[in-house]
């Protein structure tokens, strides 16, 4: 397909692509590469044969990038090596994990240039979890939340600070070298109450994962944090469930200290016309210029940081959120995006490009979490899915044997509405496309015989 994109460029002047479009249509799931999440937990109060996976990500240690921390709804962490294979004859198999909570896990973070991760769970707690000699030890619990735990960020430029955001709607910044209280527990540095307060309630598609974080009665509202992201070392970025409107916080400024709500520094207000305005999950680049937040309207909307224009740069469409268990992550240039899916999938776009690049099949069920490791040399990908599955995700050879396309277990595909509008944009004059059963016919006006891309 990209062979047939660069031959129409060159014709009309525009040289080769510079990106990676045609190499990430490689990416696939052998069987050996497809594993049924952390074995189930036999602790909790309700037994699940089949727990689902909420969260995963790739740690940021040089060195260490593909090591990948996955957490379920037992409360169960699992770290996998993605340079090991599933050698288990037979098929797929499920890692063993350890008990960290007795509530599902939210959401974990590794911290920046060490083997450390923090969790976000539904007892209410974040817990520091240190890797060492392949074995989870904890070293911190953090308790502030009278709620869930939903998500958590680490500062980039000081690793010891990290922030949470609860159902309860608070906002709480951790600073692990402060001293303790007088319970013997960590003291929150700054915490934000009431920062997404108000809203509609959770729409009725939301799906109840566990007995211990019910579902919001559709007549009240949703106040839930489901995002945060720290841009520099002051100023830290959040989403809720409900209110619709993404804002900037200062973080020098002691917002408990104020009898009134919180006042942002800055605020991107909901783009959309539905009353679906709620956010699920929020992503900054490298660079920390641009933003990118899931939304329950099935757009991502993605926003100038630097700026703070409320208008977004753009809108990404072609995904499914019904719940507000979908998230995003960004390729390591930030040139492409991934996200879950309520419809089976995940797709990946080209930030260029509003409409998805490619669509990835192989799962069961809703695709939640997913995972791009930070070293383009070794690209991976991991989706995680509610068929109690997850998936790494690597570039296979150009031509693949029927037999070894019988056993895979995830392929990529493009999407059909992108190769319309690459091909509809670089045919020279007189060109037509037709869509054929999933294939793009490019028909010569001069009598050719007419050349085809699969979709």
């Amino acid at each position: 397909m990209n062979t047939v994109l660069n031959l129409l460029r060159r014709q009309t002047g525009h040289g080769f692509t510079e990106q990676y479009d045609a190499t990430l249509l490689r990416l696939l799931v052998r069987e050996r590469d497809s594993w049924k999440g952390i074995s189930p937990s036999r602790l909790t109060a309700d037994y699940n044969p089949s727990p689902p996976i909420l969260a995963a990500k790739f740690a940021k240690c040089s060195g260490r990038q593909n090591v990948l921390a996955i957490a379920n709804e037992d409360g169960k962490i699992a770290i996998q090596d993605t340079n090991r294979w599933n050698k288990e004859p037979g098929g797929e198999r499920s890692l063993d994990g350890v008990q960290c909570h007795f509530n599902a896990v939210f959401d974990v973070e590794w911290m920046p240039g060490e083997m450390k991760i923090v969790t976000a769970s539904g007892d209410h707690t974040a817990q520091l979890l240190s890797l060492t000699n392949a074995e989870l030890v904890r070293t911190q619990v953090f308790s502030g939340h009278s709620r869930s735990v939903k998500t958590v960020a680490f500062q980039c430029d000081d690793p010891a600070v990290f922030a949470t955001g609860g159902r309860d709607g608070a906002i709480i910044v951790w600073d692990i070298r402060a001293q303790l209280g007088s319970n013997m527990m960590p003291r929150a540095d700054n915490c934000i109450y009431n920062g997404h307060s108000g809203g509609p309630g959770t729409p009725a598609s939301y799906r109840r994962r566990t007995r211990q974080t019910p579902k919001i009665p559709a007549q009240g509202c949703s106040s839930s944090i489901t995002g945060l992201a720290f841009q520099n070392a002051n100023t830290l970025i959040s989403c809720g469930a409900g209110d619709g409107v993404v804002k900037v916080w200062d973080t020098r400024r002691h917002y408990t200290s104020h009898q009134r709500d919180p006042l942002p520094k800055y605020s991107f207000p909901y783009s959309g016309t539905t009353t679906l305005k709620g956010f699920t999950n929020l992503v900054i680049d490298h660079s920390r210029h641009r933003l990118y937040v899931n939304c329950m309207d099935n757009y991502i909307y993605c926003y100038n940081v630097l700026t703070y224009d409320s208008h977004p740069l753009a809108r990404y469409s072609g995904y499914k959120n019904g719940t507000f268990y979908v998230k995003s992550a960004l390729s390591p240039d930030g040139q492409y995006l991934i996200s879950g899916s309520s419809d089976e999938l995940s797709y990946i776009w080209n930030i260029d490009n509003s409409r998805p690049l490619l669509k990835l099949h192989g799962h069961a069920a809703e695709v939640t979490s997913v995972a791009w490791m930070h070293d383009w040399s070794k690209m991976r990908i991991v989706t995680c899915s509610d068929d109690a599955c997850h998936k790494v995700w690597r570039l296979g050879p150009e031509e693949l044997d029927p037999n070894e396309k019988m056993q895979l277990r995830g392929t990529a595909e493009y999407s059909v509405v992108f190769i319309a509008n690459r091909l509809s944009g670089y045919l020279v004059s007189g060109h037509s496309v037709v869509m054929d059963r999933g294939r793009v016919l490019i028909h010569d006006p001069f009598g050719h015989r007419p050349f085809s891309a699969g979709g």
